[in-house]
Parts: structure tokens; C-alpha cells; sequence
């Protein structure tokens, strides 16, 4: 134990009751003193815990429980007394030690001549220690002079380690955590529980096995791992959450739903229960109508609604409409026959009407044969013929027209000439040329 070393200055008294900041010894040759007595003599202190720089020391307060052992030292003119202290006994005003002369010469100092150096050395008989091994950390057992290497509470310099046995028994406590709670704040108990909580509101943190919960009785507001498949993952609140190893989210008290069944973020960020379409989980995104087939393009019909028609169809190399197809602009494209690396776009010979034609040579008996199909395919009136002569210049002229053929004259005796003929394709309205825009 550690042990407090006091010294200051004092005068010596004659006899008797010492005075203010005196002593007194009951015999003149000191070696053979066998009682000191103190009179508030003026003690610094050279040791932990005692007074320091008292200019007027209380020796009923520090001194009267020193007990047997401890020492007095006094230091005068070059010489030096100790004396072991057998007994201490309080008297109004100064305090008298039963002592036994240690060393000293056999002089007889003068009173009041000169200041005596005091130095005393209170007892401190060392303390035993039970259960002491390496690191264990010290306790009081409560009786004076023991001390006791607490087995469950070890410091290695690095790591303070806490430990109870596998019971309900507080392993480590901490008191006033939420508004100076009287009963712990946190508290690991028994080998896997850890209770953060105050007397107020119970438990407002507690891990239990696999568990994290958030109120009083660790029922209502917790996290914990599934008892029976510890890899699914359990949230409890007024709506439970279970996070299961099939990568499944189970919100049994989300909200009721049905078959298809889906959860949605709203505009104010919450997670709601809504209902998707049945025709996400079959085979179609949309409502569709008929009976679609390969091929068939797909049109909008309304908002849900798809429709595969037979009028427009796309095989993967030929793209086909039955009905008007309007278009910007109409070309093809092609790999170019001459150059390589390049392409050949050509593109369509626009005009007023839905013009066909045919083209070639006519000789001989001047007869040009119109395609058979032409008679249900165009306008008798719509027919335009151009002939340029062949080989020399020759005034060729047309001589008759029908839906079958066009007789061609010539002023040069011999028909020989090449022609283009034009026509106009029936249809059930002529071509709106020119028409208001719709907004």
C-alpha cells in the first residue's frame, strides 16, 4: 500500500501541554522518551492523498488513526531520533503518542531555541491478495488488509475482458445512461443477451440470440434471424419484413392484396401494395385481339390494345401493306454492282396519279400488245403512248387505241420505233394531291 511521508517544523516545549505549533517530550534525555505530544504543528504533505501546505494541521483529523507502526522522525542540530508508535490518544487541542526510542543520542535539547524538523511515516502493513494471477484486475473483498484478483475481470494492457458465468447474472453494468436511470443502462447479461435500456421505457436495445430488439419485452419491434432457417432474416414492426435465403421479401401484414400482387414506391415515398395486370405473369405484356400469326405487324388499337392484321406483314426480307402507304420519301438501297464498298440508292419517280407502264419495240404490223391484266387494272382514257423512230428519222404516229393494244402508223412505210406507254391504276378515289393539315 502506499503510504503517506508527512514533515514540517515545530518548537519544543518544556513539559506539559504543549502550546500552538509545540511539542512536549516527558523526558529531557530523548533516547529515553517514551511519550510525544503535538500541538497543531505545521505539516506539508509528501505523499498522495493527505494535506498540502497546511499552514495549521487538524492531528485530530490526520493522525489520531494512524495506529501502532508508524514513525516519528526528529531531526535536531545535526542528530536524528526515530521512535515507533505503540498507541495514539486525543486530548482537547494536541495528540499524544505512546512511543519507543528507535535511535537518537542521550541529549537534552533546549526548549524554544530553535525549530525541530518532524517527519512521520504512518504504518501501512502491505495488503493480502486472494486468487492473484497475471492480469486479473483488483477488487475490495471488505475485510481490512485483503484484496481480491477477480478471475472474470482481466486487463492484458490492450483488451478489458468481462465475463460471467452461463446464467441470468450481469456480467457488466453501467448506471445513469438515460435520464440517471436507476436500474442499468447496459448490461450484457449471462453469455448472449446485451440490454441497452433505462427504468422508464424497459429494454429500448437488446441483443438476444440472433435477435436486435427495440422495446420494453422484445416482442413487437426486433430484427432476428428465422429460429428455425437462421439464413432468412426477419423484420418485426407494425408490419413484419422477412428477408428469406430464396432471395424472397415477405410483408405478410404490408397491406392485403391478391394474385399478382406487387409493392410500389408512391409520391411520397412509402412502399404500398398494388395490383399488376395478370398478363404480366402469363405470356403477353398487352391485351391483343384475333388470332395473331407469324409475321403480322403489330398495331395499337387503344391504350391496352395490340392487334396483328394480315394487311401488313414483315417475313424478315419483305415488308408487305395492302392498303395506302404514305412516306417522306421512297427509295431503295442496295449494294452497289460496281463499286465495291459502296451502295446504289435509287428512288421513286413521283407524280399526281397512280401511273403503271409498259415499254419496248414495236415493228412490223405497227401493233403494240398491252398486258392482258390491264383491261381490270387501269383507265382506257388515261393511256399516253411516246415513240421515238429507230435507225433514221421517221414521223410514227398513233392509229388506234383499246385495252388490249395500240396499232402505231408510220409516213416511212415500215413501223420500226421504240415506245413507252402510261396509265393511270383504278382505284376507288383518285389521289388527294393537295389537302389541309390535321393538328
Amino acid at each position: 500500500m502506499a503510504q503517506l511521508y508527512q514533515n514540517g517544523f515545530g518548537y519544543l516545549s518544556g513539559s506539559g501541554t504543549p502550546s500552538t505549533g509545540s511539542f512536549t517530550i516527558n523526558n529531557a534525555q530523548w533516547d529515553s522518551a517514551t511519550t510525544i505530544s503535538i500541538h497543531d504543528i505545521p505539516f506539508d504533505n509528501f505523499g498522495p492523498g493527505g494535506i498540502t501546505g497546511s499552514a495549521n494541521a487538524n492531528f485530530s483529523s490526520y493522525y489520531s488513526n494512524l495506529g501502532p507502526g508508524s514513525v516519528i522522525f526528529l531531526n535536531y542540530s545535526q542528530s536524528v531520533w526515530s521512535y515507533d508508535v505503540d498507541s495514539i490518544s486525543d486530548s482537547t487541542g494536541y495528540t499524544t503518542f505512546t512511543v519507543t526510542n528507535l535511535t537518537g543520542p542521550a541529549i537534552s535539547p533546549t526548549p524554544g531555541v530553535r525549530p525541530i524538523i518532524f517527519n512521520i511515516l504512518p504504518a501501512g502493513a502491505g495488503a493480502q491478495i486472494d486468487n492473484n494471477a497475471n492480469n486479473r484486475v483488483l477488487t475490495a473483498t471488505g475485510v481490512q488488509g485483503e484484496i481480491n484478483g477477480e478471475a472474470k475481470l482481466t486487463f492484458d494492457g490492450t483488451v478489458l475482458s468481462v465475463n460471467s458465468s452461463n446464467s441470468d447474472v450481469h456480467g457488466l453494468r453501467f448506471y445513469g445512461g438515460v435520464n440517471g436511470a436507476a436500474t442499468p443502462y447496459f448490461s450484457p447479461i449471462g453469455f448472449s443477451e446485451i440490454f441497452f435500456g433505462s427504468a422508464a421505457t424497459g429494454f429500448v436495445f437488446d441483443f438476444r440470440r440472433n435477435k436486435i430488439a427495440f422495446d420494453s419485452d422484445s416482442t413487437n419491434t426486433f430484427i432476428q434471424a428465422d429460429a428455425s432457417t437462421p439464413e432468412n432474416l426477419e423484420i418485426h414492426a407494425d408490419g413484419d419484413i422477412e428477408l428469406n435465403a430464396d432471395n424472397d421479401i415477405v410483408v405478410p401484414n404490408m397491406g392485403v392484396g391478391t394474385d399478382n400482387s406487387v409493392v410500389i414506391l408512391t409520391a411520397n415515398n412509402e412502399l404500398r401494395t398494388d395490383e399488376i395486370d395478370s398478363r404480366v405473369w402469363g405470356s403477353s405484356l398487352v391485351d391483343y385481339t384475333g388470332t395473331p400469326v407469324d409475321n403480322q405487324v403489330a398495331i395499337w388499337t387503344d391504350s391496352n390494345t395490340i392487334e396483328g392484321v394480315d394487311q401488313v406483314t414483315w417475313d424478315g426480307t419483305e415488308f408487305r401493306v395492302e392498303g395506302v402507304l404514305s412516306a417522306n420519301e421512297k427509295n431503295f438501297d442496295i449494294k452497289h454492282p460496281t463499286k465495291e464498298g459502296w451502295r446504289l440508292r435509287y428512288s421513286v419517280l413521283e407524280g399526281p396519279e397512280r401511273g403503271v407502264y409498259t415499254r419496248g419495240r414495236v415493228t412490223g404490223e405497227g401493233v403494240i400488245e398491252l398486258p392482258d391484266y390491264w383491261s381490270g387494272l387501269i383507265y382506257e382514257d388515261s393511256i399516253t403512248v411516246q415513240l421515238t423512230p429507230a435507225g433514221k428519222p421517221c414521223t410514227h404516229y398513233v392509229d388506234s387505241v383499246n385495252l388490249s393494244q395500240i396499232t402505231i402508223g408510220c409516213e416511212c412505210g415500215e413501223v420500226d420505233a421504240f415506245y413507252i406507254v402510261h396509265a393511270e391504276r383504278k382505284a376507288e378515289e383518285p389521289v388527294l394531291v393537295e389537302y389541309q393539315a390535321v393538328k
